[in-house]
């Protein structure tokens, strides 16, 4: 650690950096309000025994025990001090204080003997490290500290306290698990350290409130999180005659000069390259020097649904229809549309970065959540995830002899003739018809299921196979219901999305209905859309049901001018309001972390799209590198932990 808070790190290094993250958030309280003291009328202290109105700001949002915090900071701000350094003054004053409690050498010793406590210290160390940096900064930056920039640094608190809260119930968890009365007096003092920042996010909130008072207006629009008032502020970027997007600065208060200076990084992309990693083949960066996929600017997209309308049947036999139902899966029977519009999905594809798991529009990020895929395909999105085992070429004929109820040459031949472990949507078509006219109802359900789900979500880039594996999550007809099919979709389509999204592909895979009619119902001006029926006199169907194809005029040319103009006053945010009758928000959704299906994992990230959720949008944490996670499922069975941390944080636009 540099700067001023070299100074809470003095001796017993070692020790005190098993400790340091518990002096984060009082840090950052003090910051708070120190700021604020900083910023509220400024001046020095009225004589004659007068409160001065910068004690009286403090007061006002010292909300939790003002007379305490009054007589901590006010004597601190006097005529004599400059503000910067009281404020200073205060940050390492009130950490060495708090250090006096923590820099505890018996508490020490016991928590090294046990094996899981020094495991949870190790968990504490490393998700700290970031919460330290912000504070560092949050030091730095009174350096620079302008009056005329207090809404931007008020912002920023509000930023650290997001990310550092998050950290903050990591460690706590890493030690509510270990049962030594070291560990509990461990946990009970993150415990008391995490009140200090729901306190401190009161006093952020009241830090606004008491801007807006002021009527002091930020610096920056694009860094405030956006209220119905702020959207209509929002700037948008055209592109110039040469059809480029003209560049602008990253740097708040950043000179003409600097901002006339060529940048790092690429041009009409990232500044800082450390985000999205991928860039570099990204398809964006190169069509910003006019360099298209191919004499086609839109990609193949195979959509299922006119093959998958002529091989659904009206009414499945009674003895099918209850696997079925039962499985989860039966809205997929009705929800495909007959075709896609490639135009309108490739543009914004184009927008889409894996690292993100979202479109980068230019008011900010969206993406397809859980609740999306929950309300348009009432797919179960609770549910365990799937690890599947390897299926070479022959255990492919032996799961179809098995499990599809054909004969072993009969099998072998088929799978020598995909050229691997797959099978072809229409022979397994041809099986469902057959065995359903001699009864054999397990046989007819699984490849019926299985060929409902390699025409739909787990539609390939082939267009015609589905690979065989799948099979293995049909064995038990009975108990396919406990898979989160929500989550395979989403996984599945996150996948291709990330392909697609790369200039080599020229191809997307996954379930072009679920991304076309994501897009009808939260962008109504862009494209062409036909609607079956208005969401007020539906029965209870899925919403992708309400959709239907036209064909559109618009090239994807034509699209790229269109999005990059859009506002947030062009999206209808909440667009499933009125379906909650038939599928309830459920709070799994605000769930930060991996998703898992098969050997996929892919990084869900609903603090980066909150407008949708409903909450005003803040800078988000940066996201999560999910091939280095090892306990996803964990994580999805305890989503409640990352709810919890999130859900302290939002507040409603």
């Amino acid at each position: 650690m540099g700067g001023a808070c070299d100074n809470i790190n003095g001796g017993g290094r070692n020790q005190k950096q098993r400790f340091r993250f518990v002096g984060v958030f009082y840090i950052l309280l003090i910051t708070v309000v120190g700021t604020d003291a900083a910023g509220g009328l400024g001046g020095p202290g009225e004589q004659n025994g007068k409160t001065s109105s910068t004690q009286r700001d403090v007061e006002s949002l010292c909300l939790s025990d003002p007379d305490k915090c009054n007589k901590k900071l006010g004597s601190l701000f006097n005529g004599t001090i400059n503000i910067k350094d009281s404020i200073k003054n205060a940050l390492i004053a009130d950490a060495v204080e708090l250090q006096k409690h923590i820099d505890n050498p018996v508490l020490y010793k016991e928590l090294v003997k046990d094996k899981r406590s020094e495991e949870a210290m190790r968990i504490c160390d490393e998700v700290m490290d970031n919460a330290v940096d912000a504070v560092n900064k949050s030091v730095g930056e009174l350096d620079t500290f302008d009056f005329n920039r207090l809404s931007d640094f008020v912002f920023d608190l509000q930023v650290w306290m997001a990310a550092t809260l998050s950290d903050q119930q990591t460690c706590l968890d890493a030690f509510e698990k270990v049962d030594t009365k070291a560990s509990q007096r461990m946990a009970q003092i993150l415990s008391n350290s995490m009140n200090l920042s729901n306190n401190a996010i009161d006093m952020i909130n009241s830090v606004s409130e008491l801007l807006d008072d002021f009527g002091h207006v930020p610096s920056d629009l694009d860094r405030r999180p956006l209220s119905d008032e702020s959207e209509k502020l929002v700037v948008v970027r055209r592109r110039g005659a040469d059809g480029r997007i003209p560049v602008r600065t990253l740097d708040r208060g950043a000179s003409s000069s600097a901002a006339a200076a060529e940048p790092t990084g690429y041009p009409g992309g990232p500044y800082d390259t450390s985000l999205l990693v991928k860039y570099e083949h990204h398809v964006a960066r190169h069509i910003w020097f006019g360099e298209e996929r191919g004499p086609k600017k839109e990609l193949k997209v195979a959509g299922h649904g006119l093959k998958l309308n002529s091989r659904v049947p009206l009414a499945l036999p009674p003895q099918m229809e209850s696997w079925v139902s039962r499985s989860g899966l039966a809205s997929l029977q009705r929800t495909s549309l007959n075709k896609i519009d490639t135009n309108l999905v490739s543009a914004f594809v184009e927008r889409w970065h894996l690292e993100t798991s979202s479109f980068h529009m230019p008011f900010g990020e969206m993406s397809i959540t859980l609740d999306d895929v929950a309300c348009l395909l009432h797919l179960p999105i609770r549910g365990i995830f799937w690890s599947p085992q390897d299926v070479t070429e022959e255990l492919a004929v032996e799961l179809a002899v098995d499990y599809l109820g054909v004969s072993q040459s009969q099998a072998q031949s088929h799978v020598r003739s995909c050229r691997g472990s797959y099978y072809k949507l229409e022979w397994l078509y041809d099986i469902f018809v057959h065995h359903r006219a001699a009864s054999s109802w397990a046989y007819a359900t699984r490849a019926y299921l299985l060929m409902l789900v390699g025409s739909t979500i787990f539609a390939d880039k082939t267009f015609t196979l589905v690979e065989a594996r799948y099979l293995l999550l049909f064995r038990d007809l009975d108990g396919c219901s406990g898979y989160s099919w929500g989550a395979a979709a989403l996984v599945t389509l996150y996948r291709y999305l990330g392909d697609a999204s790369m200039y080599s592909c020229k191809q997307l895979g996954g379930y072009p209905t679920l991304l076309q009619c994501w897009i009808h119902e939260y962008f109504p001006t862009v494209g062409k859309r036909g609607e079956n029926w208005n969401p007020a006199g539906n029965c209870g169907l899925p919403r992708a049901m309400r959709w239907s194809y036209r064909q559109g005029v618009l090239k994807v040319d034509d699209l790229r001018p269109i999005l990059d103009e859009l506002t947030p006053t062009d999206v209808i945010w909440r667009p499933f309001e009125d379906h909650r009758a038939w599928r309830v928000f459920d709070e799994i959704c605000l769930y930060r972390g991996c998703l898992k299906w098969g050997e996929t994992v892919v990084p869900y990230l609903p603090d980066r799209c909150l407008r949708q959720f409903g909450y005003r949008q803040y800078v988000p944490s940066p996201p999560l590198d999910c091939m280095m996670a090892t306990d996803i499922d964990v994580d999805w069975i305890s989503y409640h932990q990352s709810v919890y941390s999130n859900t302290h944080i939002l507040h409603p636009q």
